[in-house]
Formats: structure tokens, C-alpha cells, sequence
């Protein structure tokens, strides 16, 4: 594995990349722009679909605060200032560090997405595979320990299975597009970046106390023109378990919840985090959504299995 971020799949040796380098900061500014406006938009749809979600939930309810629709509308106010705050960090930070999406490339040099996902897509549907495999394994191994560790319900079958149909939209759109964007493009970018400028910083101590303890006056050694492959690995580990702490509040909506659910809940999704982080940083954004999507593409029919056989 090498030994930087910056590896060959990083896209950094694109002719249209270094076409566009010389680029007047005015058209670069504009462009900027375009990739902040793509990017918002693309994960928008998960925001709408977490409204649309939301709505279908409270709707018919009695003894609400305010109505279905106000609620609903409320439940995207905090998501979409995070998506903000995420799609600026991450189109300035990313590229930054060695990491990429294809559609902020295509905004920038008109290459297509399509041809460049042909030759990720196999990888990124078997981590997305292979994770949901993990996963189904290991919850099965937590019940097996502690019992049933979900929350008991009278709900019948066929009302599940219909609220199973029905989250399809949120999994994939907001799970898969939206939260790729706020934890992998916006927090792992940040994480990453930070991590390899305080490293940067250390290692410029450290030369500086070397150079005043010999007594020479040289040039310190360059900073490390990428993060390495430990500064990345710490990022996307950072990035997964605020993955897997970011599904508490849901958690904690249902109920009252044990320590083991508690770990559970932190642990199965840190593990997705870090495939999807390992995605985002070996391939693309757009690899990370797509293993996300195929998790999900699994983990629907098992549990409509899961529910059928009671």
C-alpha cells in the first residue's frame, strides 16, 4: 500500500487536472462555486427524503406540538446547515489531502462519471457486500450473547415489512448520498487534514530540536507533500465512530437503551464507516455512496426475511 494519500487512483495525474491548473483564480473561484451548488444539491435529495420520511411518520398523529408538515420541515433545518458546513469543507479540504469525487471533477475538467465508476463499482459493491455480511454476523452474535436487543414491538408483519419498503428512499438517499457527503467528504477530509498539519508540526519541532541540539543550521527537511497512510487510516477511525455516535439520537428516540445496545449500535456502525472510509480514500466519494448503497441492498431483504420468519 503506499504510503500516501495521493495514490495513483487519486486522480492526481489526470491531463484534464492539469489542463485546468493553470486556470485564473477568477474562473477558479467560479468553478468552486459550481462544484459547492452540485454537491449541496446531490445531497439534498437525502434531506427530501428524510422530510418526506418524517412527514409519513407524524402524519395522523393526534396531540402533536405543531403540524406534520411543520415538523417535518423542522427535521431538515439541522442536516441541511451540516451538509452546508460538510460540502464547503470537503470540496476545499479533499483534493487538499488526495481525495476526490467524480462529480466535483466533472464540474471542473467535463469528464464523465460514469466511464470512472466502471472501474470501481465492483469494488465498492463487494466492501459494501462484504460489510453487510460483517454485520448480519456480528448481530447475530450480540443477540446470541445478550438476547434480543431490539425494541419489542406489536407491530404486525405486514405493517413492518411496509415500513421496511418504506425507509428504501432514506437508505439510499440520505443514507447513502447524504451521509457520505457529512461524514467521508466533509468530516474524514477535515480529520485527515488536520491530522496531517499537527503532524507536520510535530515533525517540524522535532527537526528544529535536532538541528538546535547538533548545533547545525541547515534547512529542516520539507513537509511531507501528502498525508501518509497512518494520518489516513487515523481520519477515516475518527470519521467512523462519529459514524456510529451520530446514530445515537435515533437510537435513543426509540427508548430507553441498554449499555449493549448502546455498543452495538456504536460498533456495527463504525465498522460500516471505516469500509466506506477505506472506499472514499482508495477510490472515490462516489465509490463510498455506492458501497453504502449496496450495504442496504443487503441488509432489506435480510431483515424482510427476519421479519417474515419472526
Amino acid at each position: 500500500m503506499s504510503s500516501t494519500a495521493a495514490s495513483a487512483t487519486s486522480g492526481s495525474d489526470d491531463p484534464d487536472r492539469r489542463d485546468h491548473a493553470a486556470t485564473g483564480s477568477g474562473d477558479r473561484d467560479t468553478i468552486l462555486l459550481q462544484q459547492l451548488a452540485v454537491l449541496f444539491g446531490l445531497g439534498l435529495l437525502g434531506v427530501g427524503a428524510l422530510v418526506a420520511t418524517t412527514y409519513v411518520q407524524y402524519r395522523g398523529r393526534a396531540n402533536l406540538p405543531f403540524s406534520p408538515e411543520i415538523l417535518a420541515l423542522l427535521s431538515a433545518l439541522v442536516p441541511t446547515i451540516l451538509l452546508a458546513v460538510a460540502v464547503v469543507l470537503g470540496t476545499v479540504l479533499a483534493p487538499r489531502v488526495g481525495f476526490r469525487s467524480h462529480v466535483a471533477d466533472r464540474v471542473e475538467t467535463g469528464s464523465r462519471v460514469l466511464p470512472k465508476l466502471a472501474g470501481e463499482w465492483r469494488v465498492a459493491v463487494a466492501v459494501g457486500g462484504g460489510l453487510g455480511v460483517v454485520v448480519i454476523l456480528l448481530d447475530f452474535g450480540f443477540q446470541s450473547v445478550f438476547g434480543s436487543i431490539t425494541t419489542t414491538s406489536t407491530v404486525s408483519p405486514d405493517a413492518a415489512l411496509l415500513a421496511l419498503a418504506g425507509s428504501i428512499p432514506l437508505r439510499v438517499l440520505y443514507g447513502g448520498i447524504t451521509e457520505e457527503l457529512l461524514l467521508r467528504w466533509g468530516f474524514m477530509s477535515l480529520a485527515v487534514w488536520l491530522l496531517w498539519k499537527l503532524a507536520g508540526v510535530v515533525g517540524a519541532v522535532g527537526r528544529r530540536g535536532r538541528d538546535t541540539g547538533g548545533g547545525g543550521d541547515g534547512p529542516s527537511a520539507p513537509t511531507a507533500p501528502a498525508p501518509t497512510s497512518a494520518v489516513v487510516w487515523a481520519g477515516i477511525l475518527i470519521a467512523a465512530v462519529a459514524f456510529g455516535l451520530g446514530h445515537l439520537p435515533t437510537l435513543f428516540a426509540l427508548g430507553p437503551a441498554s449499555f449493549p445496545v448502546v455498543g452495538r449500535t456504536i460498533l456495527l456502525n463504525a465498522i460500516l464507516g471505516t469500509g466506506f472510509g477505506w472506499l472514499f480514500w482508495r477510490r472515490s466519494l462516489e465509490a463510498a455512496m455506492l458501497g453504502h448503497v449496496a450495504f442496504h441492498a443487503l441488509i432489506v431483504p435480510v431483515s424482510a426475511v427476519v421479519i417474515l420468519v419472526g
